[in-house]
C-alpha cells in the first residue's frame, strides 16, 4: 500500500492509502484479497475501509461495491452501494451485505436479486444455507 498522508508513528489518527489490498492467508495460502482505489486503516480498531472501487475475491467468489470495511478485530465484512456477488455464473446483488469475511454467514439486503442461466444454480444457492 501506498499512503497517501504522510507521517507516521502510533498516534492512532486513520491512515489513507492509494490502491490499497489487503490478503487474508490461512495455512500459508491466499484465502481472500480485498481491494479498493483507496483505503482507511484504523489500526486501533483493526478496520480497513475500501472506496471507489471496491472488491473482494474469495475463493471462485467475486465481490464488488461501492464501500467494503474489513474488521479484523469483529471478523465482519460489511459492502454498501450496489452490491454484486459472482460465482459459477451466478449473480447476486442488493444494497448492502454483511458477512465474515470467508463470505459465510451472508445477509444481502435491499433490492436483493439473483441472476442465472441455470435454475439448479439458483436451488442450490439457496439449498446451501449461506444465504
Amino acid at each position: 500500500m501506498t499512503s497517501s498522508r504522510g507521517g507516521g508513528g502510533g498516534d492512532g489518527r486513520p491512515r489513507v492509502f492509494a490502491e490499497a489490498e489487503v490478503k487474508l492467508m490461512r495455512f500459508g495460502r491466499v484465502a481472500g484479497t480485498f481491494r479498493g482505489a483507496f483505503a482507511t486503516l484504523r489500526l486501533a480498531e483493526g478496520v480497513v475501509e475500501f472506496s471507489q472501487g471496491a472488491s473482494a475475491e474469495v475463493g471462485e467468489t467475486t465481490l464488488a461495491a461501492d464501500r467494503l470495511a474489513l474488521d479484523l478485530a469483529r471478523n465482519r465484512l460489511t459492502a454498501r452501494g450496489r452490491v454484486s456477488l459472482n460465482e459459477y455464473g451466478v449473480e447476486l446483488s442488493g444494497d448492502t451485505l454483511a458477512a465474515q469475511p470467508s463470505l459465510t454467514g451472508m445477509t444481502l439486503d435491499g433490492r436483493v436479486r439473483l441472476r442465472t442461466d441455470s435454475a439448479e444454480a439458483a436451488h442450490a444457492l439457496f439449498d446451501s444455507g449461506l444465504i
